[in-house]
């Protein structure tokens, strides 16, 4: 009866053993690809500051001067960078991996 108790004590430290073997030896999972892409909304905040720019082109020669800027200054808030994974905003295109899911940024 020793000998079986045995037997089984040692199958179990032996299958824990090739457990953690196992682990140690799996690779980790690739992290996910994606890229920068630049995305762009219609009715943004750079539609609306272009909209206003257009309105003050009427009120000349102040409102001229600041409708122009605003209509140039508008287009900026037309787009914004996002992973192209997750669809979170990035910082800028330089940056390497995406602070929300963590993907590696091409």
């Amino acid at each position: 009866m020793d000998n079986l108790e045995d037997d089984r004590v040692c199958t179990a430290e032996e299958s824990m053993e090739a457990r953690e073997k196992a682990q140690r030896d799996t690779p980790a999972p690739a992290a996910p690809t994606g890229r920068v892409v630049k995305k762009s909304k219609f009715f943004g905040v750079g539609f609306w500051i272009q909209l206003a720019g257009l309105a003050l082109l009427f009120l000349f020669p102040l409102g001229t001067i600041a409708g122009i800027i605003l209509i140039i200054g508008g287009q900026f808030g037309y787009s914004s960078l996002r992973c192209s994974n997750c669809q979170n905003p990035v910082d800028n295109r330089q940056i390497k991996v995406c602070p929300s899911c963590r993907a590696i940024l091409q």
